[in-house]
């Protein structure tokens, strides 16, 4: 909010935080994790000294509030020119993909879709700050993999976390929607019809949510659609392709590195029936 604003704005232009990265990545895991573990009041299993009964810390995930608040944190350091990423992205990664595939965000009837979709967005500038192409394009790959094995493919997760990672693989680019969204599309559509239109009057929000996974994949395919033939236009005026579209067509998954699904596979859970 307004209160953060210029907190957000120094940690997005100050030069003197790159000693502070690792504390920052470091805070950003504890509060992913903090519903695991007891506040210090109860930590021995005992009331405290007032009485009280002991109480798990609250998840940043029970407060929209929260997750967008630590999502502009990260996203405000990752815009900073003179900070370099590349050491803690292992860390920081499976929180954010947290924040897509996870079943619930904040209280109900809330705006979580917003929420999943700025992570998305991070998730494509924390991937681009990595100075080589190539190491960029295989993070790329991997994390778009890692959405769709733990999260579109997952019969058993639920429909937020669908619409969560189909917003995050296209996030990542055309490339990457065209190389590992488009060909489980053939597979996930029927899955996703049913929950269309079968006759689920009793349970209408999880038909609201069918639709808003059939909504992000129109805005993905149709974006690409819109790239392809811009770029056919282009071919036949014979004007050169952009460069960096022809080097991610020659970039391969796989590879060492930042493994991001550690965090994410605990994410999803169970399907919202």
């Amino acid at each position: 909010g307004g209160e953060l604003g210029p907190v957000l704005a120094s940690l997005r232009s100050d030069p003197g935080l790159q000693p502070l990265v690792p504390y920052f990545a470091s805070f950003v895991v504890k509060q992913a994790r903090a519903a695991k573990a007891p506040s210090a009041s109860g930590a021995s299993g005992t009331p405290s000294s007032g009485g009280a009964a002991p109480q798990k810390a609250k998840s940043v995930y029970a407060s929209l509030g929260a997750c967008q608040a630590l999502l502009d944190l990260v996203q405000s350091l990752v815009a900073n020119l003179h900070l370099s990423w590349e050491r803690y992205l292992h860390q920081v990664l499976p929180v954010v993909i947290s924040f897509l595939v996870r079943k619930n965000l904040g209280r109900a009837g809330e705006d979580h879709w917003k929420v999943r979709r700025q992570a998305g967005r991070l998730l494509a500038e924390m991937c681009a700050k990595l100075e080589d192409e190539r190491s960029c394009v295989d993070l790329q790959t991997r994390i778009a993999r890692t959405l769709v094995t733990g999260g579109l493919m997952d019969a058993g997760k639920a429909l937020t976390s669908h619409f969560g990672a189909i917003v995050g693989i296209a996030c990542l680019g055309d490339l990457v929607t065209e190389n590992v969204l488009v060909p489980h599309l053939s597979t996930y559509m029927p899955c996703l019809g049913e929950a269309l239109t079968s006759s689920q009057a009793a349970n209408p929000l999880q038909q609201y949510e069918a639709y808003r996974c059939l909504e992000a994949i129109l805005v993905a395919v149709g974006t690409l659609l819109h790239a392809s033939e811009y770029n056919t236009l282009l071919r036949s005026r014979k004007e050169p392709a952009a460069p960096l579209i022809a080097s991610l067509r020659s970039g391969g998954g796989g590879g060492g590195g930042v493994n991001p699904t550690s965090e994410a596979e605990a994410a999803g859970g169970g399907s919202s029936a």
